[in-house]
Order: C-alpha cells, then sequence, then structure tokens
C-alpha cells in the first residue's frame, strides 16, 4: 500500500511537470538531461454537474478522458493526457485516434519547436545566482544522494550543482521514470504532437513561456524540502509502484483512483493546486473560447488534473454556457458516414454523431473518385432517410447551409418531393420568439453576440431576398421587416456573414 506522503510527491510532479517542458540542452553535460514533457487528465460522469460528482468507487469505465465542447460552427475535444507512458501502454484506445484525425488543428499546454530557444527561457529561471550551489539549500545527506544519482546516469557529480532544487527535482523525477522504463516520447501529448508535425497540421500553444514563472514561486527553503521529501521516497522504493498506478489508472480508465489522488493533493497543497491547476484553468478559458468561434475542429491536450474539480476546465466551460460531454470508448464504424446514412444504419449514424459533432462543416467522401465534399444533412434528405434526418436536425445540424450547388436541405426536399422531411424541414425554421405588428413586422431571434447575420426572406421557400443585417447580441437580435406584407405566406431565414 502506498503512503500518502509517495502520493503526494508523485502528484506534486504532475503538477509540476504541466508546466515544465525542459530542453535536452538546458545542462550543458556529456550526457545531456532529458526534454521533459507534460502530465495526464481526467473525467466526469455524463448528465451530471462536473464540478459537483461525488466520487464512486468502481473499477475501469469505457468513458474516456476526452470531451467534446461545441460552438455555433465548431467544435473543441478536450483530451486528458498522461505524460509519460510505457510501450506496452499502447495502442492507445481508438477513440483518440480517431478525434485527433478529425480535428484541423491540435493545441497543448506548450508547444516550443525551436529547443534552443525553449532551454534559455529555462535556463533564465533555474541557474542559481551570485555562485551559490545546490548544497547550501539541501542537507548533507541528500546531496550526497543526488551527486552519486547523477554519477549512476552517466553525468558528473556536479552536474546540478548550479540549479536550483525545483528543477534538480524534476529532472531527477523524469531520469528516474525513465529508468523504470517510462518515456516522454511516446507520452500522449507527444504522441500527437509528432503525429501533427508529420502531418504538418498547425499546433498552438495554451501559454508560452511565462509558465515557468509559476513553477519557481515557492521558496527556495520549501524547494528544497520538497526534493528531500522525494528523494527519500525514492529510497523506499515507492517510485515505481506509484508511476505505474497512474499510468494504469489512465489506460484502464479509472477514474475515481485519479480523482482521488487529485483530491487528496488539492487539500494538503494549496499552494501548487492554486498556481499549477486553478490559475492556469482560469487563464486557458478565454484562448479555448477563441477556438470555439473558428470553423474549425480543434483538439487541445492537457495534464489530467485539469479536469478536476470546481476549478476543471471541463466546469468553467460550462460556467460560461458551453454544452460539454464526454465521450465513450466506442467501436468505431467500419463503414463511412456517408455509407452509414445512405444504408440506413442508425446505430453507425448516432456513433458518428457523437464523435463527429460538429454537423455543420463539410465531411469528405472517399468512396468516389472524386472526393465529393458533403453535408450530412443533404446526404440524408437526398436519400429520402427520414428518421436520420431527424438524428441529425436534433444533433445541431444548421438546415440553412447551402451545398455546392446553392441549395439547402429543405430546397432539396422540396425538389426530390420528400414530403415528409419537407414538413419536418419547414416546422424547423427559426422560431419567432416575440413580434408585433404596427405597418411593419418585428421579430426577435437567438443569435451570437457580436457576430453580423444576414436575413432573407422568401413567399415559396425557393427565391429568396436579402432585406437587412441584425448583430447578434448574445441572447436574442430584434429586426423589422420594413416591407409592405403582400404574400400570404412569409418566411425567413438567417445566415451568419463571414
Amino acid at each position: 500500500m502506498k503512503s500518502r506522503t509517495d502520493r503526494r510527491n508523485i502528484v506534486r510532479f504532475c503538477l509540476l511537470w504541466t508546466l515544465f517542458i525542459a530542453a535536452s540542452s538546458a545542462i550543458a553535460s556529456p550526457k545531456t538531461l532529458p526534454r521533459l514533457p507534460i502530465w495526464p487528465t481526467f473525467d466526469y460522469g455524463l448528465g451530471e454537474s462536473i464540478g459537483k460528482r461525488e466520487i464512486q468507487k468502481q473499477g475501469p469505465t469505457d468513458e474516456l478522458f476526452l470531451w467534446r465542447a461545441d460552438g455555433e460552427y465548431s467544435t473543441v475535444y478536450l483530451m486528458g493526457s498522461i505524460h509519460l507512458l510505457k510501450n506496452s501502454s499502447y495502442p492507445l484506445a481508438s477513440m483518440y485516434e480517431y478525434v485527433y484525425d478529425q480535428c484541423d488543428q491540435l493545441v497543448v499546454e506548450h508547444y516550443e519547436p525551436d529547443e534552443e530557444q525553449n532551454a534559455r527561457n529555462i535556463l533564465s529561471k533555474v541557474v542559481l545566482s551570485d555562485n551559490k550551489t545546490l548544497s547550501q539549500y539541501v542537507s548533507n545527506g541528500p546531496y550526497k544522494w543526488i551527486r552519486n544519482f547523477a554519477v549512476d546516469n552517466g553525468l558528473p557529480a556536479n552536474v546540478f550543482d548550479g540549479y536550483i532544487p525545483e528543477y534538480v527535482y524534476i529532472n531527477i523525477l523524469y531520469m528516474t521514470a525513465e529508468n523504470y522504463g517510462f518515456n516522454q516520447s511516446i507520452g500522449v501529448d507527444y504522441h500527437f504532437m509528432d503525429k501533427a508535425e508529420a502531418e504538418s497540421k498547425m499546433i498552438y500553444s495554451l501559454e508560452g513561456a511565462e509558465r515557468y514563472d509559476k513553477i519557481f514561486s515557492t521558496s527556495m527553503s520549501e524547494q528544497a524540502k520538497n526534493l528531500e521529501s522525494f528523494i527519500s521516497e525514492i529510497k523506499k522504493g515507492n517510485v515505481e509502484r506509484s508511476l505505474n498506478e497512474l499510468v494504469d489508472a489512465w489506460v484502464n480508465n479509472k477514474h475515481d483512483e485519479l480523482e482521488t489522488v487529485f483530491l487528496e493533493n488539492k487539500k494538503d497543497n494549496p499552494i501548487d493546486y492554486n498556481s499549477s491547476i486553478r490559475d492556469r484553468n482560469i487563464a486557458w478559458i478565454p484562448k479555448i473560447k477563441q477556438y470555439l468561434k473558428q470553423k474549425k475542429v480543434t483538439l487541445v491536450i492537457a495534464g489530467a488534473f485539469h479536469f478536476f474539480g470546481e476549478h476543471s476546465v471541463l466546469k468553467l466551460l460550462e460556467d460560461k454556457g458551453y454544452k460539454v460531454n464526454q465521450l465513450y470508448d466506442v467501436k468505431i464504424p467500419e463503414i463511412l458516414f456517408s455509407e452509414a446514412i445512405k444504408s440506413d444504419n442508425l446505430s453507425a449514424v448516432k456513433t458518428y454523431i457523437q464523435i463527429h459533432p460538429n454537423l455543420n462543416r463539410y465531411y469528405y467522401d472517399d468512396t468516389t473518385s472524386e472526393n465529393t465534399a458533403y453535408f450530412p444533412l443533404h446526404t440524408a434528405v437526398e436519400n429520402n432517410k427520414l428518421e436520420i434526418v431527424k438524428l441529425l436536425v436534433n444533433a445541431g445540424a444548421n438546415i440553412d447551409l447551402l451545398n455546392n450547388a446553392d441549395e439547402t436541405a429543405l430546397d432539396i426536399a422540396i425538389r426530390k418531393n420528400h414530403t415528409e422531411i419537407q414538413k419536418l424541414l419547414e416546422d424547423q425554421m427559426f422560431k419567432i420568439s416575440a413580434f408585433k405588428y404596427s405597418g411593419q413586422f418585428k421579430f426577435d431571434i437567438n443569435g451570437m453576440k457580436g457576430a453580423t447575420f444576414l436575413i432573407e426572406a422568401s413567399a415559396d421557400l425557393k427565391l429568396w431576398a436579402p432585406i437587412g443585417e441584425v448583430q447578434g447580441t448574445g441572447s436574442s437580435v430584434e429586426f423589422t421587416d420594413w416591407r409592405e406584407a403582400i404574400f400570404e405566406k412569409q418566411y425567413y431565414r438567417l445566415k451568419l456573414v463571414e
């Protein structure tokens, strides 16, 4: 049974590691110290308030460390990562790989392709000043152990002498983990960053070099205390077991175990929690909101502990009005989305709706030589799949989107004489929530704050005429139809102006 102290040290490292990706050239030596990674991310139950979930003692589940947040025209996937894995940890659940394949861009905690610049940023923070050495802060016994540790790992005995205890702490833990078979190069973050670099996908950061300031907010005495405590745990042989338990919990979706560790650490180390988790999560939300406004699919990967508690990224997004859903380790249908629609495969379509939440962007049909772009809703209407149309509309498919032929889904239904689908779509024309008539027609409709919308009108759902633009306020927009009421029926539609 691992000690609470042991868990405290390992978890503390997880929190620090999320702040710190060290360059391999950060310490000049015959054997350079490793480039440090990023650490885990974890889960909450669907349909419950994320910040209020009670811990339930449960075993592995099919709930992944993967969530989906939807904007008006965009989707952001949130992946809880673990930064060190073993070769035996692979392959990852297929859903992780599948979501990555769908994303247009990747966002990680910190991405600095220029390792020399990254090393300079780090060294500006970790080098001791005024000719001081590590031995002035660390007790004699632990200091001798550090020197022996360096030699045992092929480094000069004095390699750590010129660096602050926190930096030594992190490097020793990384090297210890590597000796146990854990490797940052195959950690979740680097696994997907390497893929993105190979495929020329854009990679962005949630934070820059300012992250390093957060590591060193504690006093030198506190840093030394933490380092000595960790060395004691290494001597007891607790570290390898703890790392194995953390990795096993992530790989096998043991959410309750990780949440328990998180809550223990939050209680025991409030300073670490505030600087490493709470403050950073709050700072990330405006950036994630920007990705939710783009017409792209974005995958955000961050350490596991950023997804727990009342200040979790998930809870903070929910507080901003976004719906966040957790994804499951479902079997990816062997048929393509377009084929699932055409063959009326409801089960496969439901799976694709879960993993393809942004139904308002083009998909590509690889079954054709032209690699044809399509909207799922248009395909369902074209093939007269009423139940699938219902599924797609209820899942947020926009009925006003125009395909390459400048047709809406309703246009297709009318042209193909699919009367049931036509009625369904007509009933989905945006609802007038408030109106009055005093020589002019006036109504309110929902609209995104700051966005510009074009109002079009039609008497027959075929010919549409622009009659004005309105600005969204976040809750509603108001527009007045200035024309004389000359038609028995009048339809309106709303388009977001690019």
